[in-house]
């Protein structure tokens, strides 16, 4: 739904140079959530089915990391785009920002593959060995 509100706002304001932006960060935000949120999975599935605590730490640094990279570059983005009002800016900066942010919305989406892809055999794995998907809940009666 925020996705789609600033794709409609770039649309209403009638800037097409806006509603590009504003695409290119919702859409490689969502992917850059994603692989955020499957990382950190990630690494509580292997803290509590495999005992690897360390991992979960890992993981979440890994996705925080992830998540201010990407924010840093849209930071960078918008001052090389709206500069003009700072009196900053500059063509090559903002053709520079637009094609970080670009591969960086490119490296959260091929992350996200690898990572459903990694999690899918994980699974399949597990389960072809009779492992249960989830552990059992405390005080759960049987």
């Amino acid at each position: 739904v925020e996705a789609f509100a600033y794709g409609l706002g770039g649309l209403v304001f009638g800037n097409p140079v806006l509603w590009a932006v504003l695409m290119l960060a919702r859409a490689g935000g969502s992917t850059m959530h994603a692989l955020a949120v499957g990382t950190t999975a990630l690494g509580v599935y292997e803290a509590v089915h495999e005992g690897r605590r360390s991992r979960l730490l890992r993981n979440y640094l890994l996705a925080v990391g992830l998540h201010a990279v990407w924010n840093g570059g849209l930071v960078t983005l918008g001052f090389a785009l709206f500069g003009e009002s700072l009196g900053t800016q500059s063509p090559a900066a903002a053709a520079v920002s637009f094609t970080y942010v670009g591969l960086l919305s490119l490296v959260s989406f091929c992350g996200l593959l690898i990572l459903s892809r990694r999690l899918g055999r994980e699974l399949r794995r597990e389960a072809a060995a009779g492992v249960p998907l989830s552990p059992p809940l405390a005080g759960a009666g049987g």
